[in-house]
């Protein structure tokens, strides 16, 4: 118990190689006192805390591999389907242009039927138009 105290001026003025002779010795020296050390205790400390760090790490990574792998495999599915049937947009895109193409037939068929009269008519003018000039040649 009549451990002398170090002084301010002493604890100022030290250097990190006594601080580090101090710290690494606790109870005397040689390998069991630096086992009882608080440099010892530090380190040890220092170290478990990398390991932590490090698991962490890799156990995140391997989430994110993993996360990253089905995400692939949902996608590579996704895309196989729409290589083999198509796309939503494009099947309703097809029965969007297959209506609209019906009622484009449906267009040119009462077109087509209205050119079929413009032949009619062209046929009965010819005929009128004999007809008016034979009438004139009887006449004259």
């Amino acid at each position: 118990m009549n451990e002398k105290k170090p002084s301010s001026d002493q604890i100022r003025k030290a250097t990190v190689q006594d601080y580090l002779t101090a710290q690494s010795h606790a109870d005397g020296h040689g390998i069991r006192g630096f086992f009882k050390s608080n440099l010892f205790s530090a380190l040890v400390l220092f170290v478990l805390g990398q390991g932590v760090i490090f698991a962490g790490t890799v156990i995140a990574m391997y989430w994110r591999v993993s996360a990253i792998i089905e995400w692939k495999g949902k996608v590579e599915g996704r895309l196989e389907r729409m290589d083999e049937q198509g796309t939503i947009y494009s099947h309703y895109h097809i029965e969007e242009l297959d209506k609209s193409e019906s009622k484009h037939d449906a267009r040119l068929e009462r077109i087509e039927d209205d050119s079929r009269q413009f032949e009619v008519l062209k046929s009965e003018h010819r005929r009128l138009t004999n007809d008016v000039e034979q009438l004139k040649n009887g006449k004259k």
